[in-house]
Order: C-alpha cells, then sequence, then structure tokens
C-alpha cells in the first residue's frame, strides 16, 4: 500500500511539471507572437512615414520649385541612408535600404501659353537617382 502511494505522488508530481512546461511553451509562443505583431505594426508605420515624405508630390500640378525640393529630398536620402550611401560624410553607415529614384514625365504644351518652348523640345520621361 505504500508502494501504491508513492508511485500515485510521483505519477502527479510529473501531471504537474507537464502541466507547468506546457504553459511556459504556451507563454513563450504567445509572448513571441505578440513581439512580431508589434515589430509588423512599427515597420508599418515607419513605412507609412517615409511615403508620406512623397506622396505630396504626387499629383499632376507640381511646380518647379517643389519637383527640385523633391529631388533635393531623394538625392539626401540615397546619400545618406541608401546603399549608394557611403560618401566620407555618411560616418561609414551603409544601411541595407534601396536608392530612391524619381520619374516624372513632362508634357511640353503645358509650358508656355503661346505654344513656344524654348527650354524642353520633346515629350520626355525624366529619371533621377
Amino acid at each position: 500500500m505504500e508502494n501504491a502511494s508513492k508511485a500515485l505522488i510521483m505519477a502527479g508530481s510529473v501531471l504537474i511539471a507537464l502541466m507547468i512546461i506546457g504553459a511556459l511553451i504556451l507563454m513563450f509562443s504567445n509572448l513571441s507572437n505578440y513581439q512580431q505583431t508589434r515589430v509588423e505594426g512599427e515597420v508599418d508605420s515607419q513605412v507609412v512615414e517615409f511615403n508620406n515624405q512623397f506622396s505630396t508630390y504626387n499629383r499632376p500640378d507640381v511646380r518647379g520649385s517643389e519637383l527640385y525640393s523633391l529631388l533635393n529630398r531623394a538625392i539626401d536620402y540615397n546619400r545618406t541612408q541608401s546603399t549608394a550611401g557611403t560618401s566620407w560624410a555618411d560616418q561609414g553607415q551603409n544601411l541595407a535600404y534601396e536608392p530612391v529614384t524619381i520619374y516624372f514625365k513632362m508634357d511640353i504644351s503645358d509650358l508656355s501659353a503661346d505654344g513656344t518652348n524654348r527650354l524642353f523640345t520633346k515629350r520626355k520621361l525624366y529619371n533621377f537617382r
């Protein structure tokens, strides 16, 4: 009888240990899912913040000064934060971001009221990096 009670106590302790281990594994799994969701939310907010810098220029009536500001912003980003940005002023930083490329199409009929245009002679897709 004494051996049976010892066996029941051992079986109960093993069962309790397995329940504790299972609870710890479940807690760790939930914690890692929580961390992953938090990181994904942070990445999404960073993408939105980055896109907001350039989305103000995504319209058909961008003026020359705004285009100049957009190009300066893209050049600054490419110099400081892209894989191409490894100049002496970047303090050796080489982050894994792709360089920004700006494409814009200019319609020469919109440049002057009388149709004379001395700056741009044909329709062209311009590409700046």
